[in-house]
């Protein structure tokens, strides 16, 4: 939602419901609505990776103003599970404002048998995340996924 221009209030001016609702029900509404499903596509460099059969890419955002607040989760499940080959991008919802990429924009845990890892999800371009280890280090093919495997991502920013 295009959040309005906020008003100037006069001294002595009535406020009406109609403007009471522009200047903060509706704006506020957005924030408490449900979130916006989307599919985020999670690629590679190279040769793409398979989540397998039964696996999932799913997201979820709020868009206020020009605020996005996000979720993504990989899940790998069933058969065909692959790693790919080359570094990992995932999409967004909307582009992010300004050119300032590289730059963290949330958390994102990796779940596996062996435990949880944390990574930093960043912005490589205006569209797509990468995933760091915080050694620098981007999250590519020579991650083994295995099924079971869980990428959870937490992520805010301003839109374009």
């Amino acid at each position: 939602m295009t959040w309005p221009t906020l008003r100037t209030w006069a001294a002595g001016e009535d406020i009406t419901a109609t403007l009471l609702n522009a200047q903060f029900r509706d704006p506020l509404k957005e924030v408490g609505d449900a979130w916006t499903g989307y599919t985020p596509v999670f690629s590679a460099a190279t040769t793409n990776p398979n989540v397998g059969s039964t696996g999932s890419v799913v997201g979820e955002y709020i868009e206020a103003g020009k605020l996005i607040i996000g979720h993504i989760r990989i899940t790998f499940a069933g058969a065909g599970v692959n790693v790919g080959s080359g570094v990992y991008s995932i999409t967004v919802p909307v582009s992010v404002a300004g050119t300032a990429v590289p730059r963290a924009v949330g958390s994102c845990i990796f779940e596996r048998a062996g435990g949880f890892f944390a990574r930093t999800p960043f912005f490589v371009n205006s569209t797509n995340l990468g995933l760091t280890d915080g050694l620098g280090n981007r999250l590519g093919h020579t991650t083994a996924f295995a099924a079971g495997d869980e990428i959870d991502i937490e992520f805010q920013y301003e839109a374009a």
